[in-house]
């Protein structure tokens, strides 16, 4: 495993710890965010959908800054995927940044520095994999 997987996992392992699955905070981050997003929803009346979706998200995301094997094509293929079903173009990357704000407020003082820049990095390769600059680029 890298260092930054290993870094990010370490930051995941803080939040279970103070706040068990983090999918429905997530998921209320971007519906706050998006609340267009919450119809895509419609029929995932248990959560189940969402809870799996942010799963191989973050599984994707550690493939990106791992192995690099499969992560970059799955994140392209759904981008299209979700822009077909009406996600908003442009959005795709919503998500992670509701996932990464949740996760650094619930992980409170084990997020250090050097998660924060692992999970930056891995952000970025997000926005590379899917075809977009990534955050603050130029």
């Amino acid at each position: 495993m890298s260092a930054p997987a290993a870094l990010i996992e370490a930051g995941l392992e803080a939040v279970v710890a103070r706040l068990g699955d983090p999918a429905p905070a997530v998921y209320e981050r971007l519906f706050e965010r998006m609340p267009e997003a919450c119809g895509l929803f419609v029929r995932d009346v248990s959560g189940g959908v969402r809870g799996e979706m942010l799963q191989r998200a973050i599984e994707a995301m550690l493939d990106l800054v791992g192995e690099a094997s499969w992560g970059a094509g799955l994140l392209a293929s759904e981008r299209v995927s979700h822009e077909g079903l009406g996600a908003a173009p442009g959005r795709f990357e919503a998500p992670y940044d509701a996932m990464h704000e949740v996760l650094r407020e619930a992980a409170g003082d084990a997020w250090t520095g050097d998660i924060e820049a692992a999970r930056r990095s891995a952000r970025d390769a997000v926005s590379r994999a899917i075809g977009r600059p990534p955050p603050g680029a130029a």
